[in-house]
This record gives structure tokens, sequence and C-alpha cells, in this order.
């Protein structure tokens, strides 16, 4: 099987996520052209996920197809956008049909679920490696920056931090299960969440009439914390008590290194009313775990009083 051959295997298994509503053209071409409606502005974001970095050397395609796609979409719903178009490079040493196939499958559920559309993208021959290319959309000047917190703003996170903590503690390959099994469990199953991060979407798509910033939680949660509080000049205090953690999770760990994909977003007190009933809607987890205050710097406490942890991920 050659490199065409094996996109078009790609293409063919991914079905109507290759195909939709808004795409002129799509997969086959030189590049895809897309449409997006002229209210709207186009939010854009590239991720690459790496073997050995980004997820264990042998994990299950299905759930290497489904994170990837997933560590993107969250990059828009940081920024309160819908999730619409993405293009897929994929690399790998050799072309294993049944691989590509589960991939291909992992990529079509995540798709699926968050509604977005595979429009393109490229296979060549490599260390495995997955660089993804999303876009979404928003309306014009309602994007959530970083930027934006303001002095008495509560701090709030959705789900937990900690699974991907325990998860590649006690993950050991190879690892039995199918992608439909491991769906069923990610909400109590530390390794299928690490693998398949619930996408929050439809809250995300809510954030616009709330959040004043926002950002996903992909290299720690002190990590982020520090991004907001620096692009916000700003003091971010946070209660980690009221952190919600993963059982099982040591929360120190789960606080400076868990990609968890979650939401972290900042919204002044008079929007809690407002929170509570989008994530009621949307049965979304949420926790309110701190405020903001003059300053800039990130200030994390414990019964005991403030603590250092450390900044979370980098890849240098």
């Amino acid at each position: 099987m050659n490199e065409f051959e094996a996109i078009n295997l790609i293409v063919n298994r991914l079905g109507s996520v290759a195909t939709g509503e808004g795409v002129t053209i799509g997969p086959g071409d030189d590049g895809a052209v897309v449409r997006f409606e002229p209210e709207e502005e186009t939010v854009v974001t590239s991720d690459v996920l790496v073997e050995q970095q980004h997820f264990p050397a042998g994990s299950p395609a299905g759930l290497v197809g489904y994170r990837s796609v997933a560590a993107n979409i969250s990059d828009l719903s940081g920024m309160g956008a819908r999730p619409r178009y993405l293009t897929i490079a994929l690399t790998t040493e050799s072309i294993d049909k049944s691989w590509l196939l589960a991939f291909a499958d992992g990529v079509r559920a995540c798709c699926e679920e968050t509604g977005t559309i595979v429009v393109g993208g490229n296979l060549a021959k490599g260390p495995k490696s997955i660089a993804i290319t999303a876009l979404g959309s928003v309306l014009s000047g309602r994007s959530i920056a970083r930027s934006g917190a303001d002095v008495g703003d509560d701090i709030w996170l959705t789900g937990a931090v900690g699974a991907s903590v325990v998860a590649l503690k006690r993950l050991r390959l190879p690892i039995d299960g199918t992608l439909e099994e491991f769906m069923k469990i990610r909400d109590v199953d530390a390794i299928a969440r690490y693998f398949l991060p619930i996408p929050r979407v439809d809250f995300a798509s809510l954030l616009i009439e709330f959040a004043s910033s926002a950002t996903d939680v992909s290299d720690g949660l002190a990590c982020e914390l520090s991004q907001l509080s620096s692009a916000s000049s700003k003091k971010m205090r946070v209660d980690l008590d009221l952190v919600p953690v993963w059982d099982c999770a040591d929360w120190r760990e789960a606080v400076q290194s868990d990609d968890s994909y979650e939401i972290l977003f900042t919204a002044p007190v008079s929007k809690r009313a407002e929170i509570h009933s989008a994530a009621a809607q949307t049965k979304t987890p949420v926790a309110q775990i701190g405020y903001v205050q003059e300053g800039n710097e990130v200030e994390l406490l414990t019964k005991q009083g403030a603590i250092e942890v450390g900044v979370g991920f980098s890849h240098f």
C-alpha cells in the first residue's frame, strides 16, 4: 500500500466526518475550501502529539486518534469557539493498515462527538507523530483571550485534574479493551480519561456570555494560572482545597503536571448563577476555586498557608 492508497483508506474510514455542510472542497485536493458565516471570526490552533512525549509508544491507535483531536478541540474551547474543521498530518515509520483504520476510528469518534469535520491532511514517513490544525468559529469580537481577567473576578475550573497523573503511573501496555468500551468508563477510569478527555464543547459555547478570560488546562493547572496572571497582569489566588482532584491522584502532581484538557476561566461574581445554569444545562461539573486580585502572580493556598508548586510541563 502506498501513501495515496493509505490516505484514501483513512478518508473512507472517516465517513461523514470528512464531508459536511460548509465544505466546498474537502480531502483529496491540494487544499480544502470551507465556508463560515459572515458574522463570525475564525479561531485557528495547531498542536503536535509525538509518540513517547504525548502518548506512550504502543498505545492503541483508536485512543491515540481520539486524544489527538480532543487536544486541539480543547484549545478552541478555551477561547469560546465552536470547532468546525481540522486537518491531520500523520507521520509513521510504516503503513500498518489495521493501525490506520483504528486511528481513523478514534478521530471519527471525537469528531462526531464535537461536530468537527476533517477537511484534509498529509501522510509521511517518520517517527510517529500527529500534527493537527483545527479551525473554529466565534461571533465577531466575542472570542475569549487570557488577558481579560479583572480584580474581583471568580476563578473557575470545569471537571477535575489529575487523571493523567494516575493513568501514567498505572498504564501497562498492551492495553486491553475497545474504543467503545473505554468511552463508557472514562468518567471513572483514569486511563480511559487520559486517552479520551471529555471535550467541553457545549459548555465552551456559552463561555462568551460570562467569562472574562479563559484557557484550557493542557500543561498543568499551575502553569495555566500563571498564563492567565501574566496575560491579564493580575494575581490569581487559588484555594487548593477547592480544586477538584481525580480520585487517588497526588494533589501536588495533579496541580503541577496534569493535562486534563479542562477549561480554566475567570468571570465576574455577578455571573455565578449564570455559570451554574450553563453547567447544569450542559451537564458540566464546575468549581469556583479562587479570586482575581491586584498583582501579577499566582498564590496557591492550603489550610497550612501558601505553597510553591512547579510551573508545569514545558517541551524545552
